[in-house]
């Protein structure tokens, strides 16, 4: 991704376990994304399980919902189409979806003819617009949808309720990655104030996107790249 290892993965923290992530509740992210100065893009992802049924049987997908700003994030274009703007990522507007490169071979025959196709997810009607190359995999997304689109619902509007939702950004030009957490904290402790009953002793914690992929792996695979 466009300077990838400057990405950060952010999640919620309990103040009394330091280092600690869980997911980041939708209203936080939008309050967050509306004050924070010291990022280029903070966007917002969600990974689940949708039923594809539009092919000789049913078909379960990964579907990562992402706010509309992930795209110039990450800095990535597709190979055929065009990615989901800000206008398509709210609320009532028509609902759109990018497929993966590996969807779109193993499911649609890698028919350019796709794009415009409407395809249902979960029994909703979702316009094809685009196709990712196949070295983009990110969220493990087969299929990515505007996070907007679900931003009416019980689960994202609630401050309590935290499903598999995280905030993936980048530092500014001259901000360093200690700048982004202290200023997303004081915005944390603001919302705190402001909702107490759900958010008390709730801050924020982040480290680089590539390590949290790498996990426990980072190591076994570096001893054997040397190995090699």
């Amino acid at each position: 991704y466009k300077d990838g290892n400057k990405i950060l993965f952010v999640g919620s923290s309990r103040l009394d376990q330091p280092r600690s992530q869980m997911p980041v509740t939708y209203p936080d992210y939008l309050e967050l994304r509306k004050q924070a100065q010291t990022v280029d893009e903070l966007a917002f992802a969600s990974g689940s399980a949708v039923l594809y049924t539009g092919g000789e049987e049913p078909i379960t997908l990964r579907d990562a919902a992402i706010s509309a700003n992930t795209w110039p994030l990450l800095g990535m274009q597709p190979v055929l189409g065009r990615v989901f703007g800000e206008s398509e990522d709210h609320v009532g507007a028509d609902p759109v979806c990018v497929l993966s490169c590996a969807t779109w071979k193993n499911h649609f025959s890698g028919d350019p003819a796709v794009l415009g196709k409407s395809i249902d997810l979960d029994g909703r009607p979702h316009t094809v617009v685009g196709v990712m190359p196949a070295n983009f995999k990110f969220w493990a997304g087969d299929v990515w949808t505007p996070v907007g689109l679900l931003a009416d619902t019980d689960a994202m509007r609630s401050r309590v309720i935290r499903i598999d939702s995280w905030i993936v950004t980048r530092p500014k030009e001259g901000k360093t990655a200690e700048d982004v957490r202290a200023e997303l904290n004081v915005i944390a402790r603001q919302i705190a104030q402001e909702h107490p009953d759900s958010n008390k002793d709730i801050g924020v914690e982040l480290n680089q996107l590539a390590g949290n992929v790498s996990g426990p792996l980072k190591n076994p695979l570096l001893v054997l790249l040397a190995s090699v």
